[in-house]
């Protein structure tokens, strides 16, 4: 018995779950939802820390014009802000990945809102596969694959399909699943303001890669090619990273109400019921009985004043009497006195 004790106790203390301590247990380790910064100065953090990133690239893309003519036999095309196999692409491609778990976790958080009787956070599902797709495009360039598809399509189509209409295509989808989005975070003001701003950096960049800036230095219009666009992927990572925390806050009952622009579910309430009148005090004992003496006094008045005006109206029913009923019915007083 004694060495069947000890083997049990060589068996624990060599088991898998006696070799770490308690912190390492699964319901202690942190969540991908504890990264989200729930006080504003963990949010200004973040804020800062993507700014300089930006400027580290600005630094670097600089630092690459001083150097790029040196002897050095050093490749530095890596530090360029354009071009296939650059640093920056890299960055960027991290920052849309980010996007997209950010994403994944708020689809999460927001199907289970009660009030939401028509499904809109069905869009987050079509913002995770957009997200994914220019994270991978970035890396391994998939628009050169998807334009020359694109471009046989066209040469083994026999509709006068030009190129620029897939193109446009694309664009008009982006657009459309953008504005969805600006639908769905439009009840937090921060992450409306970053999207935006990220629209309008995404379109500053479109406009400058098809026409450029007129009476600008190359290098400066690379430099603010590369950084306008990754600007745009960082204020929509901070975008899903506001409604994230907006989200998780609503979730959780501690958002501020007068923060939010979310307007409270309607309700229809019923009209208020009418008012009901005051409750007079009762009457004394005394005070009724006197009431219904007076009533009964004043009734027995009215009785003998109508039988003696009745004892002083003659008899009707004689022939030519205006006093009868029929005198009575055109409306006469009938005659007290009369001559024959």
């Amino acid at each position: 018995a004694a060495s069947d004790d000890s083997v049990s106790r060589i068996a624990q203390k060599s088991s898998p779950a006696t070799r770490y301590t308690l912190a390492a247990r699964a319901d202690r380790q942190p969540r991908f939802i504890d990264l989200l910064p729930l006080r504003n100065w963990t949010l200004s953090v973040w804020f800062l820390a993507g700014l300089c990133v930006v400027v580290a690239h600005a630094t670097l893309y600089a630092g690459y014009l001083h150097w790029q003519h040196s002897v050095l036999p050093i490749d530095l095309s890596a530090l360029n802000l354009t071009g296939p196999q650059t640093l920056v692409r890299w960055t960027s491609s991290c920052m849309l990945l980010l996007s997209a778990l950010l994403a994944f976790q708020i689809l999460h958080l927001r199907r289970h809102r009660v009030d939401d009787y028509r499904a809109r956070y069905r869009v987050w599902y079509y913002v995770i596969v957009a997200l994914l797709l220019g994270s991978m495009d970035l890396v391994a360039g998939l628009h050169r694959m998807v334009d020359g598809g694109a471009q046989m399509l066209v040469a083994r189509s026999t509709l006068p399909l030009p190129v620029a209409s897939l193109t446009w295509l694309l664009v008009s989808l982006a657009v459309g699943l953008a504005l969805s989005l600006v639908l769905e975070v439009r009840g937090s003001r921060g992450s409306t303001a970053c999207i935006v701003t990220a629209g309008l950096a995404y379109v500053a960049f479109g406009v400058i890669r098809q026409t450029g800036i007129p009476r600008f230095p190359s290098r400066l219009e690379t430099m603010t090619e590369g950084l306008v666009l990754l600007l745009g992927h960082y204020f929509l990572l901070m975008s899903l990273v506001v409604y994230g925390r907006h989200v998780y806050l609503d979730a959780q009952g501690r958002l501020n109400p007068l923060t939010s622009r979310q307007r409270a579910p309607r309700i229809r309430r019923p009209h208020p019921p009418a008012p009901t009148p005051p409750r007079l005090p009762p009457v004394p004992r005394r005070q009724r009985r006197g009431r219904a003496d007076a009533g009964r006094r004043g009734d027995e008045r009215t009785g003998r004043r109508g039988a003696a005006r009745a004892a002083r109206t003659p008899a009707a029913g004689r022939a030519g009497d205006a006093s009868g009923p029929a005198a009575q019915g055109r409306g006469r007083r009938p005659a007290r006195h009369r001559r024959d």
